[in-house]
């Protein structure tokens, strides 16, 4: 007899972080698959109707995942994180590491077969130019708190791989898109200032990531032969400018008048690194006023080489670079936004 979909077991997927802009973005994504049958959590209350299977839990209670933590699942992707550049790194290693681990623990208890973990590009951030970074190019230090949690969560997961079949771990650049509002504070917090500022005569280039071609792209490798453990850089192809193809066309579009300054890159960088040592000393609970993350962004070279990645799965993106800035730029002129 012909098994038919519906006679099939579904793969039971778990998504953390599901009121998040990825985890949202996957569940919407995942939930269109019959062959996937997706649960939702989150420590808020959930915020989208179409999510039909939503568990709202505290990650961090020992007693609430205990109880509450799904059983038979066979895929963890974990997206829950506490992002930003907050100095205080007691808090991203209660809020990340902490909580991956609680994540990591359960799920080896609860025998779930694989995870997949969205981590950082961040763990490679310096003050130099970096083109075509490469998976084992991590710095000894971090610029960021956020950095170092991440990549102590990415260690654990290491030191479990024999008790799972697959642990993925994935590095997006910077991901992007309707409904994110990374960019979208960084080019308001531009706007308030009126100001463009330059460090280098050439713009430098990053990669960034449209939030459809990383649903896309895990959509596409859950079912795809995996390794027992593997790091994988992921990012659209396209080298940009942020601030040619994102903030010039948003002040120009909007008819706002601004100023460009040339600064030069060392001394605001060490600026940058002394403010931040002051807000870690004194635990000061949000982002400083300037950061070596936002400092090195934009005025350093920082590109991934995606190779890795590419030779692995089979993958083909969704969306041009293009497509992608024209999508994000419309949703910030619509107003939806809340940076």
């Amino acid at each position: 007899m012909l098994k038919t979909p519906s006679m099939l077991k579904k793969k039971r997927v778990l998504i953390t972080g599901a009121n998040g802009f990825i985890g949202r973005s996957l569940i919407n994504k995942l939930s269109q698959n019959d062959s996937y049958e997706v649960i939702g959590t989150s420590r808020s209350k959930n915020t989208d109707p179409k999510f039909s299977a939503f568990i709202q839990i505290n990650l961090l209670s020992e007693s609430q995942i205990n109880k509450l933590f799904p059983s038979q699942i066979d895929l963890v992707i974990h997206c829950a994180a506490q992002t930003g550049l907050c100095a205080n790194k007691d808090i991203f290693m209660q809020n990340n590491f902490q909580l991956t681990k609680n994540v990591v623990d359960m799920s080896k208890k609860n025998n779930v077969k694989e995870i997949i973990f969205i981590s950082t590009p961040s763990v490679y951030m310096c003050s130099q130019n970096q083109i075509g970074i490469k998976e084992n190019q991590v710095k000894d230090s971090f610029v960021t708190a956020y950095a170092e949690s991440k990549f102590l969560c990415e260690k654990y997961l290491e030191s479990l791989k024999e008790s799972f079949q697959s642990i993925l771990i994935m590095r997006p650049a910077t991901v992007y898109g309707p409904g994110a509002n990374n960019l979208s504070t960084i080019i308001k917090n531009f706007r308030k200032l009126s100001l463009i500022p330059h460090f280098k005569e050439k713009p430098p280039v990053v990669n960034l990531t449209y939030i459809d071609n990383l649903v896309h792209a895990i959509d596409s490798i859950i079912d795809q032969p995996k390794k027992n453990f593997d790091i994988y850089n992921f990012s659209d192809e396209e080298e940009v400018s942020f601030v040619k193809e994102f903030l010039y066309p948003y002040f120009k579009k909007n008819k706002i008048s601004f100023k460009e300054i040339t600064l030069p890159f060392s001394p605001v960088y060490y600026l940058s690194v002394a403010v931040q040592k002051i807000y870690s000393i004194l635990k000061i609970n949000k982002d400083p006023f300037i950061s070596p993350y936002i400092v090195c962004n934009l005025g350093r070279d920082k590109t991934l080489n995606i190779d890795k990645f590419k030779s692995q799965f089979d993958y083909r993106s969704l969306h041009s670079f293009s497509k992608g800035k024209k999508l994000f730029l419309e949703w910030m002129d619509s107003g939806d936004h809340h940076a």
